[in-house]
C-alpha cells in the first residue's frame, strides 16, 4: 500500500508476470521493480523454496560445521559409499510430501490461504520437490563409484575384506566388459568414465597381492585421489578476505600478486581445516633459512609462462571432435546407475532368473528415479539411461 501511494498509478503486480527476471525489470528499477515482485506468484514461490529447501540447508551447515579436514571427508566417504540411499537429507526431502512434517505442513497451509490454486501449488510442491531429490540422490549416488567405494580403505578398519572384494569384482567386470563383444558399449562406456587410469592402477597394485591386502603404494594412490578437502568452502573462504581488502581500496587500485599472497598466508583459513600450510613461514624460520643461502648464489633466467607458445600439434587436442566422454552430472550419474546395475546382477544372481545383463527393457520403462517411502526409509530405484 505504502508503495502504491508513493509509486502513484502502477498496475497490479499479480497482473504483471514475466517468464524471466530480465523482462521484468526491462524498463524498470528501484521502488517499481521491488512492487512488481511483490505479487502473490513470487511469494508463493519463495515460501516454497524456503520450505523444500531446508533439509539440504540443514545438510550443508552440519557439513559445514563437522566435516572440514580432509580426515573427515574420509569418514564421510565411507559411511555415504553404501549408505548414500538412506541418509537423513533425502528422508527429510520425501517426508515434506507427507503428513509426518508437520512444520512443513504448517508453512504449505498458511501459504495455501493466499494462493490463487490450491491444486496448481500442490502440484508445484510435488514436482519441485520429487526433482530436487532426484537431482541430489544423483550427486551422492557418485560416492558409489570408484574410487570414493574404496576411501574406507584408508582408514585401517578390520572388516575391511567387503571392500576389497568390491574392488576385486570391479576389476574383474571392467575387464570382461572391455573385451566381451556380447556387453553393450553404453553399459561399458559408463563403466569406463569412473574407473579412470589411476584407479585401474590402484586394482592392478592390489591384484598383485589377490586383493587380500592394499599395498603401501596402492594406499598412497588411493590417499592422492580421495584425500582432499571436504569442500569446495575453503576456497570461498579464502577468497573472502581478499575480496574484503580490496572493497578498503579504490576501483582503479588492485591488489598485486604479493599482496594477495600475503592475505592468503595470513587469512588462517588453511589452518583451520587442519591442512598443512608450508607457504606460511614466520619471520624466524624465514631469517634461518636466508642465512643458510650463500650470498654468490645466481638466479636463473626467468621464464614467464603467457609468452611462452605451444606447438601447433597441442590445438588439435581441443578439436571439434573428441575421443573421450564429458564429465557432467549427468554422466557421472549414469555411471554410478552403472556400476549399481552390475553389483546387483552379480549379488542377486539375476541370471539364473532370467534377466540378462543387456537388459533394456528396464531402462525404457522405469524412471530415473522412483522414490518410495516405507516406515521412514527410503527405496531409490534407478538405472542409466540408454
Amino acid at each position: 500500500m505504502i508503495l502504491e501511494w508513493y509509486l502513484g498509478d502502477v498496475p497490479n503486480p499479480d497482473d504483471n508476470l514475466a517468464g524471466k527476471f530480465v523482462e521484468l525489470r526491462s524498463g524498470r528499477g528501484g521502488l517499481k521493480l521491488c512492487h512488481i515482485t511483490l505479487s502473490s506468484h513470487y511469494w508463493e514461490n519463495a515460501h516454497i523454496l524456503l520450505t523444500c529447501n531446508r533439509p539440504l540447508w540443514d545438510f550443508y551447515t552440519d557439513q559445514v560445521e563437522n566435516c572440514k579436514s580432509p580426515q573427515d571427508g574420509i569418514r564421510y566417504a565411507g559411511r555415504m559409499c553404501t549408505g548414500w540411499n538412506v541418509d537423513n537429507q533425502l528422508k527429510k526431502l520425501v517426508r515434506i510430501l507427507t503428513c509426518d512434517d508437520q512444520e512443513a505442513l504448517a508453512s504449505f497451509r498458511k501459504v495455501g490461504q493466499w494462493s490463487n490454486d490450491e491444486q496448481r501449488m500442490a502440484n508445484k510442491i510435488f514436482q519441485y520437490v520429487f526433482r530436487l531429490a532426484a537431482n541430489r540422490a544423483i550427486s551422492l549416488s557418485q560416492r558409489s563409484t570408484p574410487p570414493l567405494r574404496y576411501a574406507i580403505l584408508l582408514e585401517d578398519r578390520i572388516g575391511n575384506g567387503d571392500v576389497l572384494n568390491v574392488m576385486k569384482f570391479d576389476w574383474l567386470f571392467i575387464s570382461v566388459c572391455e573385451t566381451s563383444h556380447t556387453v553393450p558399449i553404453s553399459l561399458t562406456t559408463d563403466l569406463g568414465l569412473t574407473m579412470t587410469p589411476p584407479c585401474r592402477l590402484l586394482l592392478t597394485f592390489c591384484e598383485s597381492h589377490q586383493f587380500r591386502q592394499i599395498p603401501a603404494e596402492g594406499k598412497a594412490l588411493l590417499k592422492a585421489m580421495v584425500h582432499i578437502p571436504a569442500d569446495s568452502k575453503i576456497i570461498e573462504d579464502v577468497h573472502q578476505c581478499v575480496r574484503l581488502a580490496q572493497k578498503t581500496r579504490a576501483s582503479h587500485e588492485k591488489l598485486g600478486v604479493p599482496a594477495v599472497q600475503n592475505l592468503v598466508n595470513n587469512s588462517k583459513v588453511l589452518a583451520s581445516r587442519d591442512l598443512n600450510h608450508p607457504a606460511k613461514l614466520d619471520r624466524q624460520s624465514f631469517l634461518s633459512g636466508l642465512r643458510q643461502t650463500s650470498r654468490n648464489f645466481k638466479t636463473r633466467e626467468k621464464c614467464y609462462g603467457r609468452r611462452h607458445k605451444l606447438p601447433q600439434s597441442y590445438g588439435r587436442i581441443m578439436g571439434t571432435t573428441k575421443p573421450w566422454p564429458s564429465i557432467t552430472p549427468a554422466s557421472l550419474g549414469k555411471s554410478a546407475a552403472a556400476w549399481a546395475w552390475v553389483r546387483a546382477f552379480k549379488l542377486q544372481n539375476l541370471r539364473q532368473v532370467g534377466v540378462q545383463l543387456k537388459e533394456t527393457s528396464i531402462i525404457k520403462h522405469l524412471l530415473r528415479f522412483k522414490v518410495k517411502t516405507k516406515n521412514n526409509m527410503i527405496l531409490i530405484l534407478f538405472c542409466s539411461s540408454q
